[in-house]
């Protein structure tokens, strides 16, 4: 006799509705995250809305900050993708209690409240380690782990507990900053720039970057990330803003073969560099990542930081050695007099030699850039 099988009816209708919550386990981890954020103090992103009562209402600051949190630490960063979990994943729909914000809402939210939610994410963190729950100490961009680790020396100062938690703040503040610009400056792929590969060459030199500073001794290897991964964000924004302007390099840069650098100087009057490093600067990037970007073609020039500016140099020059993650746009890769000083190179090819150390890294690195596309 045939066993059968256990009744299935897609289209099967409740009498009474099930609660969202009864899908997930009491013990799951978004239930701690509600819980915890409602008893935050949400005040500084509260205020903000006080002094605009036009238009519709928003959406609740906590709810806003806890599908945040989660996403991140689900290693989700899109706004696209945090606006599809929730429609499409249950924990994300239990979080939210069944709102959806759009992305443009969720980018808006965190580009708007950059100052505040860094220091209530610190918060966060410091209470999920003392809870105990491994799992959510660290929120990652890059690969790498931001560790809570405040309190997790007894001995500690209270000066160097201080300290922690304002390398913390900072460094998450750097990393929202990333992602919504990223994310918001993402254009679509045409002929003149393709989308995925100025992504990845990005990403390859951000994250070549943190380690070459790493491997160096630098403590701000985040920070080397960072301007690594900006380091060409003028490209975008022209291409994006002035897309007819870049219509006529690229036309020039065909034509009359001229260099990416020489055509965006004949038509903008300026360099990507340039660009990069003002809107840098009046997004309040600190001044060793704007120095690094306006000057990653000649580190040599830097003021404020010229090492940074080097190591991100060297990262980009390895992208083309190795050819992954390579900008096929922008081919004036070079290495200025202080950067071979710097690295200890007599000419170029030992710069490639060099790379090969790094190689396995890039190809390991191509594995986690999925959040980018």
């Amino acid at each position: 006799m045939v066993k059968g099988y256990k009744p299935y009816n897609h289209n099967q209708i409740y009498l009474f509705p099930p609660a969202p919550q009864d899908w997930l386990p009491k013990n799951h981890i978004v239930f701690f995250i509600s819980d915890l954020v409602d008893n935050l103090d949400l005040t500084s992103i509260e205020k903000e809305y006080e002094k605009d009562s036009r238009g519709q209402p928003p959406f609740h600051p906590a709810l806003m900050t806890k599908i945040l949190f989660y996403a991140y630490c689900r290693g989700v960063y899109s706004s696209r993708k945090i606006a599809a979990a929730l429609y499409e994943e249950v924990a994300f729909v239990v979080l939210a209690g069944g709102n959806r914000p759009d992305f443009r809402t969720i980018n808006e939210f965190r580009r708007r409240h950059i100052k505040s939610l860094p220091g209530i994410f610190v918060q966060i963190l410091k209470l999920c380690e003392k809870a105990g729950l491994v799992g959510l100490k660290h929120v990652s961009l890059d690969g790498t782990k931001i560790n809570a680790n405040a309190s997790k020396h007894k001995a500690m100062s209270y000066g160097r507990m201080k300290t922690e938690e304002q390398r913390l703040e900072k460094e998450l503040k750097s990393i929202i900053s990333v992602i919504s610009i990223s994310d918001a400056l993402k254009n679509k792929t045409d002929k003149y720039l393709n989308q995925k590969e100025f992504m990845l060459h990005s990403y390859m030199v951000g994250a070549a970057s943190k380690k070459i500073a790493k491997d160096m001794g630098f403590q701000n290897n985040g920070e080397a990330f960072i301007a690594g991964f900006l380091h060409d964000i003028g490209i975008s924004i022209v291409h994006r803003y002035l897309h007819s302007n870049f219509a006529i390099i690229y036309d020039l840069m065909e034509t009359q073969k001229l260099s990416f650098r020489d055509a965006e100087i004949e038509v903008n009057g300026m360099t990507h560099e340039e660009i990069g490093s003002f809107l840098l600067e009046k997004w309040n990037f600190p001044a060793e990542i704007c120095d690094a970007v306006l000057n990653h073609h000649n580190p040599g020039k830097a003021q404020t930081s010229p090492s940074m500016a080097a190591i991100v140099s060297v990262a980009d020059y390895m992208t083309q050695s190795l050819k992954v993650g390579e900008l096929k746009l922008d081919k004036d890769n070079h290495l200025d007099e202080y950067t071979l000083g710097k690295f200890n190179f007599e000419k170029e090819l030992d710069a490639e030699k060099f790379a090969t150390k790094y190689k396995d890294l890039f190809w390991e690195q191509l594995e986690f850039v999925r959040f980018l596309n």
